[in-house]
């Protein structure tokens, strides 16, 4: 599951494309789109170095991916208030755009495009035609504008105002939190009650974790819509990793055969679960979260939800390794082709576990 497929033709369509790719419209950053074979693989966003302060870190930052790509484009975004141009009338961050391009050089990665944006307006970097690229810049084609936005529309991909909007979709909502874990006290009372009155616990054990499995299921992979209580039961059955990593070798195989719009709909029921999750419950919901804002291609997403986790959970294991995967660089499409090599009766492990006590 990708984001739609694009077909970056210059600039313009560049310009056009960055706000849905990172999922907000992006200031003070430095957007790094990395390619292989002319697809776009993984997209990075960094804040730009302050003046005046050495920028080794962020360069060697932006270059720790280039040996698993072949082509990469640079787009430099200021400051909502900041001056395109340098008192000199240089474009802004050119020293530090040049110092990555000197350091890319020896490489076998190209450098399709190196582009300075401001609004609808750009300016390359690499052009040598003051003509092209004059201190008023070069405004984005209204055509090519329209027709990117509604390529990412109909795939379900929408853009927020700003970072911190992205960010508050992954945040606390402590009205709902405190709802929940009422509702969290009444369903483990009751499932104590129902293992304390089984005849055979870890049958009845093992009956549960197969109820939670399609409970989630239901919940994030159809249209199905839930209650408070309904909610509550989810993220608890996340906490037993069986459950959870079942449901996520569901997730992973459904990505497989379903259409990208039921991708996007299953992070926004598990951004919500998120919102409304107490600190105990947090992780599983924050890491299955995280995942599927990856399998979607939204990294600024997926780490959101993964701060979240770490600020409750900080050594929620699973968390931690899909947090390295994606500093990494890696492809979603590596945990798909992971998860293929899985069955479902590994993740799920029946009777490995003992029932734990009522």
């Amino acid at each position: 599951m990708q984001n739609p497929e694009l077909i970056l033709t210059g600039p313009d369509s560049i310009v056009a494309s960055i706000p849905y790719l990172l999922g907000f419209t992006p200031c003070d950053s430095l957007i790094v789109l990395w390619l292989n074979d002319g697809r776009l693989r993984l997209t990075m966003r960094l804040d730009l170095p302050p003046e005046r302060v050495s920028s080794d870190e962020w360069v060697d930052a932006v270059l720790q991916q280039r040996a698993e790509h072949d082509e990469v484009i640079l787009c430099v975004v200021p400051a909502q208030d900041d001056p395109t141009h340098d008192q000199e009338g240089e474009l802004r961050s050119r020293e530090f755009v040049t110092t990555v391009l000197e350091r890319l050089a020896p490489s076998d990665c190209h450098v399709r495009d190196a582009l300075l944006m401001s609004g609808d307006r750009w300016w390359s970097y690499l052009c040598s035609e003051p003509e092209c690229c004059s201190s008023a810049g070069n405004p984005v084609d209204p055509a090519i504008a329209e027709a990117t936005a509604a390529r990412f529309v109909l795939a379900g991909v929408g853009r927020l105002s700003d970072r911190q909007s992205v960010i508050d979709i992954c945040a606390a909502e402590p009205a709902r939190q405190a709802l929940t874990r009422e509702h969290l006290a009444g369903f483990r009372q009751s499932r104590a009650q129902r293992l304390a009155s089984a005849v055979d616990r870890q049958r009845e054990f093992e009956l549960w974790r197969d109820e939670s499995i399609e409970l989630v299921r239901e919940v994030l992979l159809t249209s199905m819509p839930i209650d408070v209580d309904r909610a509550a039961e989810t993220l608890w059955a996340l906490g037993d990793v069986r459950v959870r990593d079942t449901a996520i070798w569901e997730i992973a195989h459904d990505a497989e055969h379903n259409a990208e719009h039921n991708a996007h709909r299953a992070f926004d029921m598990a951004a919500g679960l998120l919102r409304s999750a107490p600190g105990e419950v947090t992780a599983p919901i924050g890491t299955v979260t995280a995942l599927l804002a990856w399998l979607i291609g939204d990294g600024v997403r997926a780490m959101a939800a993964l701060d979240r986790v770490h600020v409750e959970e900080p050594g929620y294991a699973l968390a931690e390794l899909l947090r390295r995967s994606i500093t990494a660089g890696l492809p979603p499409a590596g945990w798909l082709e992971m998860m293929r090599d899985l069955s479902r009766d590994a993740c799920r492990g029946r009777h490995r576990d003992s029932a734990p006590a009522a």
